[in-house]
């Protein structure tokens, strides 16, 4: 999830941000999906937010775009759009990505002591709920999600207020990379909660380091469906349901 490549991406989602801008990313890194299927479903509900609440399906989300997100307010669980680029900038129209640092994934590793995503980690945690995401080895894309489950990413997030609107946005929380995965992507890999962590991720309390330490092992927790799909996907305009079409054999990659 880190490279780059320049690319001018058009929003126009949210009342206060500017609705073009560029940024320097990897356009075939840093990607992933959120499916109207009842596995999403399900982790809407053991999150405690409305499936409903968001207009789906997404396939082909980037760096950039605009994210659901799972946050803790003081009604309970909320779920609310967020750029997908924690760190903003006040231009012409309004918010836009920082194109200086890319904010898009915070590594586990390094941010406990980092002053950009340090405070954020202590209060300011949220969730990414996600079908599945895609890792890519040269031009081929690779699908990868959960057998018969979604995925509830680690993720941070921040809110920004301009002319009396509320904006959030967020960056995605990744750990070293999975020897399982290594034949795909060996650098990285997508902190992703289990059931377990997750109400405990979502709340404002100060988790303890060695808390962390075991949030961001790089294990799997579950087993993986990995599958080559269509160059369909490799275009981020692309928003169809070619993103997930497979065009291999799929492979599982089994919990640790």
């Amino acid at each position: 999830m880190v490279g780059h490549s320049a690319r001018t991406f058009t929003r126009f989602s949210l009342t206060g941000l500017e609705g073009s801008f560029a940024v320097t990313i990897n356009i075939m890194r840093g990607r992933y999906n959120v499916i109207d299927n009842p596995e999403t479903e399900s982790v809407m509900n053991d999150l405690g937010v409305e499936f409903n609440a968001v207009a789906l399906p997404l396939y082909n989300l980037c760096p950039t775009a605009f994210v659901p997100i799972v946050i803790l307010d003081q009604n309970g669980p909320k779920i609310v759009m967020a750029t997908w680029w924690l760190l903003l900038e006040k231009g012409p129209k309004g918010l836009k990505p920082n194109p200086k640092w890319k904010t898009f994934n915070a590594v586990a590793k390094r941010e406990p002591t980092s002053k950009l995503y340090a405070p954020a980690l202590k209060k300011s945690r949220c969730i990414l709920p996600s079908s599945g995401y895609y890792e890519w080895k040269g031009k081929q894309a690779y699908y990868i999600k959960p057998q018969d489950k979604a995925i509830a990413f680690a993720g941070l997030y921040r809110r920004w207020e301009i002319e009396g609107n509320e904006i959030h946005s967020c960056t995605l929380m990744t750990t070293m990379g999975h020897a399982k995965l290594a034949h795909i992507h060996e650098k990285s890999l997508p902190v992703m909660l289990p059931e377990s962590e997750r109400e405990s991720w979502l709340s404002k309390e100060e988790l303890p380091q060695s808390r962390l330490d075991l949030i961001f092992q790089s294990r799997l927790r579950d087993s993986l469906e990995v599958v080559p799909v269509s160059q369909y996907v490799n275009n981020a305009d692309h928003r169809g349901e070619q993103c997930v079409e497979p065009v291999g054999e799929q492979q599982t990659m089994d919990v640790d």
